[in-house]
């Protein structure tokens, strides 16, 4: 059997799409089972950009050619063999596919929803802070303005007490920025369950109805997934508007 082939992991991989990159049986080819090595997670669906996976063919080399049959002795009378009850042969390709359909794992299984969003979670974090932050801090900085204003018109006031309201205002728009980026998130958690996890999940159990192997889907990278997020919601920018999130 040939080398192990030695790969380096890139950005957006997964063990499915390097099988067929290098022209491999898939995971869920019985052949290809076994065949991957050197993922530091333990678990397959969790490899890591820069680690070096070990990579077997499983496939073996052909067999020699075979040695050039005899002189085949006189062929037997042929034995009429009793054909099948029609029920049977109506019935068994239906039992040979639930029969298959039973020994294919189940979806949530392959690829836990939380699992596969946290790949996305810290880019979707920091594209709810680039939306929120802008917004709330003009806002803070409003309302500063207009509290400085305010003390002024009024005369002034002790120090402590002047200290103390722009601290609470800060502490205000903190916690107020903090509740907006969590909602960003929920919309962009409940976008990659309905637009990549759902149709990936109907499209594996479809395949296995049908009485065939499913694909397992390659999780879409921030940018793959931004691009089908913004043009759910009907905009071209990165920049969305929050009025414009239905999630």
């Amino acid at each position: 059997m040939a080398q192990p082939i030695q790969y380096t992991v890139r950005g957006g991989d997964s063990i499915s799409s390097i099988l067929r990159k290098l022209g491999l049986p898939n995971w869920n080819n019985p052949t290809g089972w076994g065949t991957v090595s050197g993922y530091g997670s333990g678990n397959w669906n969790l490899i890591r950009p820069g680690e070096v996976l070990s990579i077997q063919d499983p496939r073996q080399p052909a067999a020699p050619a075979p040695a050039p049959a005899p002189t085949p002795a006189p062929a037997p009378a042929p034995v009429v063999q009793p054909r099948a009850p029609i029920a049977q042969t109506v019935t068994q390709p239906f039992v040979e596919q639930g029969n298959l359909a039973a020994k294919q794992p189940v979806f949530s299984e392959v690829l836990p929803f939380y699992e596969s969003w946290e790949r996305l979670s810290p880019a979707a974090r920091l594209a709810a802070e680039a939306q929120v932050a802008p917004e709330i801090n003009r806002q803070r900085s409003q309302a500063l303005r207009d509290y400085q204003m305010g003390l002024a018109g009024s005369g002034g006031g002790r120090f402590g007490r002047a200290v103390g309201g722009t601290g609470s205002i800060g502490a205000q728009y903190q916690r107020s920025q903090g509740e907006q980026i969590e909602d960003w998130m929920k919309g962009y958690r409940g976008g990659y369950e309905n637009l990549f996890y759902n149709p990936a999940q109907q499209a594996w159990n479809t395949a296995i109805t049908q009485g065939k192997t499913p694909e397992m889907p390659d999780v879409p990278t921030w940018q793959e997934f931004e691009s089908m997020y913004n043009k759910d919601q009907g905009v071209s920018s990165p920049y969305l508007k929050s009025e414009s999130r239905s999630f």
